[in-house]
């Protein structure tokens, strides 16, 4: 498809990401409302989240697109 984003391609377990519900194969398109192109945008959205606060993911799951808080504590 013509989707951007960044695929994930795993999960650790019992990690934030497991536990907002992320699944391998979910195409992340945007971190914080910051819209994911490609591995690039997603390093620099990554890099500047602040590690206390809840950080919002808009995923595509198949076409099926929904949000996801991801909390670091």
């Amino acid at each position: 498809r013509d989707e951007k984003g960044v695929v994930v391609t795993r999960i650790e377990p019992s990690s934030p990401a497991e536990e907002a519900g992320i699944r391998k194969g979910d195409l992340i398109q945007e971190i914080g409302r910051k819209r994911i192109q490609d591995l690039n945008d997603f390093t620099k959205a990554v890099s500047g989240l602040n590690t206390e606060e809840t950080v919002l993911l808009f995923v595509n799951r198949s076409g099926r697109r929904f949000y996801a808080a991801l909390s670091q504590q």
